[in-house]
């Protein structure tokens, strides 16, 4: 058939044979040409240009349609001829067409339908059943009989039969048949059977009895006749059966003599279900009485319903409460997004604006279910007709899917009516997709997407158009699941009012107080057919599509429809060019190709041309073929943000590690380094008590000292390099350093554990006292004061409590008489080098080890106690002991040091007896020859290698810990020139230093770039933190994290 669409014509097109051939190879170009003013007097033959359109691809159609051109014209025939193929994409012509006649090409018959309806004053070639579908306009045309003839079945079995006649065989066309009720545009479906080669009998006698019975079957006929084909003519069905069916064989044998013989079987088997049946008919006539009784039974229960208003709520068996959630979403993080109603942001609009538009639904509970109050007042709903009550009390009770919201009924309140739902705790989809804090992966949004479209294939497949469709009515409920509202109001409308618009009325509702822009925006999801027609159209399956393109658009770019226009466009603007210009939203770049074909064809400008939604969600699944809900798109956002949490934990973690070791290092420094650890781990210390703890008191004597006359600097300097030097003797013996009122230090032994014996305490806190008054370096520092000071030591043993005290600065505190005591002892002690001054506790304690001598100084008197002292020396061997020129800080030359030795206490702490040992094993003599060759295995530079290394770390180790000391060390010795020749004379020292001496002067910029290179290291080996120069180590680059995340502030 032809097809044509030709606007304001006024009748039906007629055209002869003639005019058709022209038409396709140039003759006619105007519909105003006599030759059609000819044939369709009366009509209004439009002053156009024709537009030709042909199929592109290669079709039966195109070669019946050229055939019959063929034989309308021997022209054609010898010019163009029969064929089948329409354009050449690859060469971009055409095969057989006159590329100057031919302006459109269609895929199939579907895309030449899709042109004729997209041009006006277009004609193309189209099956019976295409244009039905497409409901295109067909033309008559005069047959070769002169008479009009429109394409039927009976016009194609005339020319079946007009040319059977003429023909013996099968294969004869039926192009221009010239009998007078013969349609001269038609041809024949063939099926190809083997004649005689069958192998298979069984299957041959199927295929024989189901080609006879589609030929011969009348329900088989009519459904060909509905769907646009042609049924067989009686005669042909005859002829076929006789030339045909009665002489196909398999294996010799004739195949419908077998046929016949099957079915003569199959008739006596009838007469076997006469008595089943006369059975089974009572039965069913019983079943079919139960389901009419069944049916009656519904309908006076549904009346009942009615009559008793079922469908209606009574407002005060509704329990109201107020869900602070949805206003609080409007106060996250909605960004700064262009909006077209406004053309400003969207935080300009008023507060009170925005709680009115927010509040969709009021919140309660109704019988045990979370309800919602559509605040929508449509005052036709307030008297309702017997046919609206029947549609309330359908809706209500099948209408429930997951992405519908659920009428429950409606309710009244002062004399009007409101629709009663699901709530929808989240609000509006729109709230979502303009909040930047939820980060929405392409699998998210084609999840919204898949929740809305599988919503409105429900509707629609249960006829129910929703005609409002628009982002505000797309709501999500608590479990994240699209729920799709607003839909009942067309249906009721209808139903109340059948003779008026439902969009009409809603929009006299709704636009009542907005203004023109407003109201204009609400249009952009308006399909352009019903805009065109300014909503005298009821809306249809076809505009809710549309609709639902718009939204898609929204939900993968996240902005309003049309806001790249907002800064050129009003909203009434972009209505005028949608009707007239076919406007549609931009994509983003970010758009999947997949989503931007679906949008293109969903919002296609011909409403026929706009798929289904049950074809939507099949383009939606393959674009999202992992099929992934809402919540589990959220839930891999919500893993996402965990791991990139957990990442900046571990980070956080590292940073506190470091921060406690440095506050574990800055607290060794006030108090115990046991107490530190344990408060630098947050945890308390709890006083304790001690049975026996050894307490040294280093008296710092200056009675013929004149102040006047000494530099504050020297002697501020001579104090921290004292104190310096007793830390490092003191953490060998692991005993603690603390200040005492005056100049004077205390060093405690036994905090630790409380079952340290007394008498490896004494014995320890003697030999640490032995060694500051035999240590060279000590010895030094008194030499550079010139002897203005003279250090007085005075030991005793005895119970003590501890702990920390005081809260805005506290400091851990020794109580017990063994302080004063000491004091005491240090006080009276002689000032002679080499001796100590002990309590008879003290004595009595280390006398067995027979390692010192004593004797008897004297009774002391403290707080009323009378205690016996006594003078003790050290009767052991001479051994040297490193000092802090071995780190490259200060003090004597190491092969001119010498001082009295004595046996490592065994009963020590394990590395205090470690470093004794390797002292004591590395004694040397001043010639600096050592003394027992044959207990040596290393070489004399090994050893002092070896020893210097080690002592380097300690050094470093306690500079770090006294900063402040070590600074004025570093000072004092840069000035001396002593220390110059000997920085000279050991430059083989320079790569354990932590820092140059540059001709004997140490610079402030020296200073502190030696504090810049000191870097805390993990203590757990030997305490300390080290110098750059002497550990190397290794930068960690630091990791940047992006945290695309659901919630950034976080």
């Amino acid at each position: 058939m032809l097809g044509y669409n030709i606007p304001d014509l006024g009748g039906r097109l007629v055209l002869t044979r003639s005019t058709i051939v022209g038409i396709f190879n140039g003759t006619y170009t105007w519909w105003n040409d006599t030759i059609f003013t000819a044939t369709n007097p009366g009509l209004n033959m439009p002053q156009k240009e024709i537009i030709v359109i042909a199929r592109a691809d290669k079709s039966g159609t195109t070669s019946l349609f050229t055939e019959a051109l063929g034989a309308f014209s021997p022209n054609w025939k010898q010019q163009y001829g029969m064929f089948s193929k329409g354009y050449d994409s690859v060469n971009n012509v055409p095969y057989h067409w006159d590329p100057t006649v031919i302006n459109y090409y269609g895929q199939q018959n579907r895309g030449v339908s899709g042109l004729i309806l997209s041009f006006r004053n277009s004609i193309g070639y189209l099956s019976v059943a295409d244009i039905y579908e497409a409901d295109i306009n067909a033309a008559t045309i005069v047959n070769k009989a002169g008479r009009l003839i429109d394409a039927n079945s009976s016009t194609v079995q005339s020319a079946m039969d007009y040319f059977s006649d003429r023909n013996t065989n099968l294969t004869f066309s039926l192009a221009d048949a010239g009998s007078e009720s013969a349609y001269p545009i038609a041809g024949f479906t063939h099926i190809i059977i083997y004649k005689t080669k069958m192998k298979n009998c069984q299957s041959s006698k199927e295929l024989i009895r189901y080609l006879y019975w589609a030929m011969t079957d009348k329900d088989q006929r009519i459904t060909c006749d509905r769907k646009g084909m042609s049924p067989l003519s009686t005669s042909m069905v005859q002829r076929i059966k006789s030339v045909v069916l009665t002489h196909v064989t398999c294996h010799g044998a004739n195949v419908w003599a077998m046929v016949e013989s099957d079915i003569a079987a199959e008739n006596k088997e009838v007469q076997q279900w006469i008595l089943p049946v006369s059975i089974t008919i009572p039965i069913v006539s019983l079943c079919i009485l139960a389901l009419c009784s069944f049916i009656i039974k519904q309908r006076l229960h549904i009346q009942k319903m009615i009559d008793n208003d079922e469908w209606f709520i009574p407002i005060e068996d509704i329990l109201f409460y107020f869900d602070g959630r949805d206003r609080s979403s409007m106060n996250s993080r909605i960004a700064d997004r262009p909006s077209i109603i406004s053309n400003a942001s969207v935080r300009d609009i008023q507060d009170d604006d925005i709680l009115i538009r927010q509040i969709i639904q009021w919140p309660g509970k109704y019988r045990g279910s979370q309800i919602g109050i559509r605040l929508i007042e449509v005052t036709e709903l307030n008297q309702l007709t017997r046919q609206t009550k029947h549609q309330l009390l359908l809706m209500k009770n099948r209408i429930s899917h997951i992405n519908v919201v659920r009428m429950f009924g409606l309710t009244e309140v002062d004399d009007k009516k409101y629709l009663i739902g699901d709530y929808c705790s989240k609000g509006r989809m729109t709230n979502v997709l303009r909040d930047d804090k939820f980060n929405l992966s392409n699998d998210f949004k084609c999840t919204l997407a898949g929740d809305v479209a599988n919503g409105m294939h429900f509707l629609h497949s249960n006829d129910i158009i929703h005609g409002f469709l628009r982002s505000d009515v797309c709501l999500i409920d608590a479990r994240w699941q699209v729920k799709i509202c607003d839909w009942e109001y067309g249906t009721l409308l209808s139903s109340q009012a059948p003779n008026i618009s439902p969009i009409l009325v809603m929009r006299k509702k709704s636009d009542k107080d907005l203004g023109t822009h407003d109201i204009a925006f609400k249009n952009f999801w308006v399909s352009p057919e019903i805009l065109r027609s300014d909503f005298k159209l009821n809306p249809t399956k076809e505009s809710d599509v549309y609709s639902f393109a718009i939204i898609l658009q929204e939900i993968f770019t996240r902005e309003e429809p049309y806001a790249e226009h907002a800064d050129s466009l009003t909203p009434t603007e972009v209505i005028r060019a949608i009707t007239l210009n076919t406007l549609r939203p931009e994509h983003s770049e970010e758009t999947p190709v997949n989503i931007r074909q679906l949008m293109e064809i969903c919002w296609n400008d011909h409403a026929i041309s706009r798929p289904s939604f049950e074809q939507v969600l099949k383009l939606l699944k393959r674009a999202n073929p992992l099929k992934r809900t809402v919540v589990d798109s959220m839930m891999s956002s919500m893993e996402e943000y965990i791991a990139h949490l957990e990442e900046r934990i571990e980070e956080k973690n590292a940073e506190l590690k470091v921060s406690n070791n440095k506050l574990e290092t800055t607290l060794s420094g006030l108090m115990p380094e046991f107490i530190a650890k344990v408060i630098s781990k947050g945890k308390s210390v709890r006083p304790m008590m001690f049975p026996a703890i050894a307490v040294v008191i280093l008296d710092i004597s200056h009675s013929s000292v004149n102040f006047e006359n000494l530099n504050p600097r020297d002697v501020i300097a001579f104090i921290n390099e004292l104190c310096f030097e007793i830390d490092l003797l003191a953490r060998k013996y692991s005993v603690y350093t603390a200040p005492v009122s005056g100049c004077s230090l205390a060093l405690v032994h036994g905090l630790e554990s409380s079952k340290i014996k007394p008498d490896e305490m004494c014995i320890s806190m003697v030999n640490l006292c032995f060694d500051i008054l035999s240590h060279e370096e000590i010895g030094r520092l008194t030499k550079s004061m010139e002897n203005k000071f003279v250090f007085r030591l005075g030991a005793h043993v005895g119970p003590a409590i501890t702990g920390l005290s005081g809260t805005t600065s506290p400091s851990y505190v020794v109580f017990g008489d063994c302080i004063d005591v000491s004091q005491a002892l240090a006080r009276t002690a002689p000032v002679t080098c080499l001796h100590v001054h002990v309590s008879e506790n003290v004595w009595c304690a280390i006398k067995r080890s027979k390692r010192f001598e004593a004797s008897t100084a004297g009774e002391l008197s403290v707080k009323g106690r009378i205690f016996v002292t006594y003078t003790i020396t050290r009767i052991q061997e001479r051994v040297k002991y490193a000092t802090s020129e071995d780190s490259g800080v200060g003090g004597e030359p190491h092969s001119q040091a010498l001082t009295e030795s004595y046996e490592p206490n065994k009963t020590c702490d394990p590395s205090v007896n470690m470093i004794e040992q390797e002292s004591g094993s590395n004694a040397v003599a001043q010639n600096g020859i050592l003394n027992d060759k044959n207990t040596v295995h290393q070489s004399q530079d090994e050893l002092e290698k070896h020893c210097r290394d080690m002592v380097v770390v300690q050094m470093i180790s306690d500079s770090i810990k006294h900063p402040e000391a070590f600074r004025d060390k570093l000072r004092s010795r840069a000035r001396s020139k002593h220390h110059h020749n000997y920085h000279k004379r050991h430059s083989s020292l320079q790569k354990h230093r932590s820092h140059d001496l540059n001709n004997g002067s140490d610079t402030l910029e020296s200073i502190t770039s030696l504090q810049s290179e000191i870097k805390p290291m993990d203590t757990s080996n030997f305490g300390v933190p080290v110098s750059k120069q002497f550990v190397p180590v290794k930068r960690k680059r630091k990791r940047k994290f992006f945290l695309n995340n659901i919630y950034p502030e976080n």
